[in-house]
């Protein structure tokens, strides 16, 4: 019994918008577990910093208006301001982070297309995605 893993899909071929689709779902399920390890190894590192970055500006609002609150509450002069340089800065930082994840995840899905082409095979490794 011939295994999915190994059948080559021909990608350049001229097909019906409903014959797109079935190629698309047929190269990703040939390919899924390899294909999704090649791109979250190299986008994911992007992602998680993100996220991380995201996640630590959302804390440091969030802390700003509960104190914005109990000041507000309490009838106090000093309030402070809501956003300052370093939550600019955290936000530049994880949109420049994700806007580098995606040019990655573009790169990587290039890559793999291109090797799989080159090879008629699923079995791309990372280095050869990132060497294309």
């Amino acid at each position: 019994m011939a295994t999915t893993q190994n059948k080559y899909l021909e990608l350049r071929q001229q097909r019906d918008f409903g014959e797109v689709l079935n190629a698309t779902f047929e190269f990703l399920s040939a390919n899924f577990s390899n294909f999704f390890k090649v791109i979250l190894t190299i986008v994911g590192p992007f992602f998680v910093l993100a996220t991380a970055v995201l996640g630590l500006f959302g804390y440091r609002l969030l802390n700003k208006f509960i104190n914005f609150e109990r000041t507000v509450r309490y009838r106090s002069e000093n309030a402070g301001d809501i956003m300052n340089i370093s939550d600019g800065l955290l936000l530049g930082v994880s949109g420049l982070t994700i806007m580098l994840g995606m040019l990655a995840l573009y790169l990587s899905i290039y890559g793999y297309i291109k090797n799989y082409l080159e090879k008629r095979s699923g079995e791309i490794t990372v280095a050869e995605v990132l060497l294309f």
